[in-house]
């Protein structure tokens, strides 16, 4: 059983969460040589021009393009190689500790086998809409209330926050939703399959 109340003590001391699309985040783990603690959250490639900067995978640039397609957006459509300035990461590559002092919060990551791991707050009446992961999750609720479900086609589900850990496959296509009236926080990280 994991010990959300340490956890929950020793993540007090975190800068604020960064708000993506529709949720906060802040990375639990980095790459080598980066102290960016936002980095990593939301996609994981970053490019610019003209003054429009767009953050995620570097094979998601197609996919990126055609969201934007229909657009007034001409940056983005725009873009190409050659003018775009892409950092080379993958997930697998998120495997250092961004804050080393939170030692419980740490070990856990560890001896889960985590990559890329994020504390994620899901504010009240928001929801992360479908989509797909490139690998499993696993969740570990820390705050959380009956109405925040995750929804699979046409099964939906509570994950409460007993200190068990929650496998998403993260590759059939899936949205989260908190319909209550308080913030959701759940450590999600990937795992190899």
């Amino acid at each position: 059983m994991i010990d959300i109340e340490k956890i929950l003590d020793e993540i007090s001391v975190l800068p604020e969460l960064k708000q993506q699309v529709s949720s906060k985040q802040i990375m639990l783990q980095t790459v080598e040589g980066c102290t960016d603690p936002y980095f990593g959250t939301g996609y994981i490639y970053q490019f610019s021009k003209g003054g429009v900067h767009v953050q995620g995978d570097y094979k998601d640039l197609q996919n990126v393009k055609k969201l934007f397609e229909d657009s007034n957006w001409q940056e983005i459509n725009d873009l190409d190689d050659s003018v775009c300035e892409f950092i080379d990461v993958k997930e697998t590559d998120f495997t250092i500790p961004m804050f080393p002092e939170l030692e419980y919060t740490n070990s856990v990551i560890e001896e889960l086998g985590l990559y890329r791991a994020r504390l994620i707050n899901l504010q009240p009446a928001r929801c992360v809409t479908r989509h797909v992961d490139q690998t499993p999750r696993l969740h570990i609720p820390l705050i959380t209330h009956e109405q925040c479900k995750i929804v699979y086609d046409d099964e939906i589900v509570h994950f409460p926050a007993d200190g068990k850990v929650y496998r998403i496959d993260g590759q059939r296509p899936h949205m989260a939703y908190n319909a209550s009236l308080i913030d959701r926080y759940h450590i999600i990280g990937c795992i190899h399959e």
